[in-house]
């Protein structure tokens, strides 16, 4: 949840833009790493994120769009 929450509010569209238009796969460590979205946004490759703990159970996620 959190890491589509950040793709989208770093694009600018909000989480009304829809959740559903972003699918994330897990990378060998278990972090979220985004595998296709709707074409408004980009490519999936064009997006990095750094997902981390801040305390067990509990996910942050920030993104950003790769010039």
């Amino acid at each position: 949840w959190c890491a589509k929450e950040a793709v989208l509010k770093a694009h600018g569209r909000g989480l009304a833009f829809g959740l559903a238009k972003l699918r994330f796969v897990l990378d060998e460590h278990d972090l979220p790493q985004l595998a296709a979205c709707d074409p408004a946004l980009g490519a999936a490759e064009d997006w990095g994120l750094h997902a981390w703990a801040s305390e067990p159970g509990y996910w942050a996620t920030v993104a950003c769009k790769r010039s």
